[in-house]
């Protein structure tokens, strides 16, 4: 993938050939919105109201710490910063959208994970959205000082559809995530139990019955053994039954040796690693998982 930053109007060739990259599932920001004055609005935490947040992600103080090295510049400067210092760090696993919050626009942007609004010193408020799918429709252009995007799509003018990268994160009972342990592929890898933070280590898609470790390569999650403590792991994909899985009321159960994935003892610290056992339908055993 290739992530090409493009003003408005001094290079629409360059637009042009951003949106066919994009059909074959490039990555593109850009920009938009004509500037009405900002209505004065209250804000919290230092000029940052944070509607939304992913503190497990570490986003809700990147935004901040741009913010406040940013927010003295001009304004197009000022998306751009945002732009190029958050879109990256969504690991292409979401779309980011920076908008003046009183442009003229539609959406029906779906699958929103990070919401905020800000006020830089001029006083000019900006939207912040990091989100899943959906269309944005702006009626008109008004170059970086009004909107900056990141993300998969494909653009036409003021308009943009986001699509949405398929796969996600593998969550338990209590929120946390499945982890590939140092996020190292490789075969009999640790599949552990650790805080969300969108990291490749934590994405997965699923494959048929098979659930890919998305970002990593052809590595799938594998069932080491049929007796209770018997190892989850990260194994190179082979289409074996240890590597299919079923997904019923919430348990994933192994195609091979009919156990379930069970985080050991309910235990969901850190680097608690995954084990397969008989399934019992207990919280330990249930896991919310992508749709693709």
């Amino acid at each position: 993938m290739t992530t090409t930053a493009v003003r408005r109007g001094a290079r629409i060739t360059l637009l042009a050939c951003t949106a066919l990259a994009l059909g074959a599932g490039g990555v593109l920001p850009a920009q938009a919105a004509p500037a009405r004055p900002a209505a004065a609005r209250a804000t919290t935490d230092d000029e940052v109201n944070i509607t939304q947040g992913q503190p497990d992600w570490g986003l809700d103080q990147r935004l901040r710490d741009l913010h406040q090295q940013n927010k003295s510049k001009s304004r197009g400067d000022y998306v751009q910063s945002l732009v190029n210092g958050l879109g990256p760090s969504l690991n292409g696993h979401y779309n980011l959208l920076v908008t003046v919050s009183d442009a003229r626009f539609t959406h029906n942007l779906t699958g929103f994970r990070f919401r905020a609004l800000v006020r830089k010193s001029s006083g000019v408020y900006y939207n912040i959205w990091v989100f899943e799918s959906g269309d944005f429709q702006l009626q008109s252009d008004g170059g970086w000082s009004n909107w900056g995007f990141y993300g998969h799509g494909n653009r036409s003018g003021g308009n943009v559809s986001f699509q949405r990268v398929p796969g996600g994160e593998i969550r338990g009972k209590d929120g946390k995530c499945l982890d590939v342990a140092g996020s190292r592929a490789e075969n009999g890898r640790a599949v552990q139990m650790y805080d969300c933070n969108n990291t490749n280590a934590q994405w997965w898609r699923r494959e048929g019955s098979a659930l890919r470790a998305g970002d990593l390569g052809s590595w799938c999650l594998d069932a080491a053994g049929a007796s209770t403590g018997a190892q989850a792991q990260l194994w190179v994909c082979n289409g074996t039954p240890p590597q299919q899985w079923s997904y019923e009321s919430g348990q994933l159960r192994n195609a091979q040796w009919g156990y379930c994935l069970d985080v050991p003892n309910g235990n969901t610290s850190n680097g608690s690693r995954l084990q397969m056992s008989a399934c019992d339908g207990s919280d330990r055993q249930r896991f919310t998982i992508p749709g693709d």
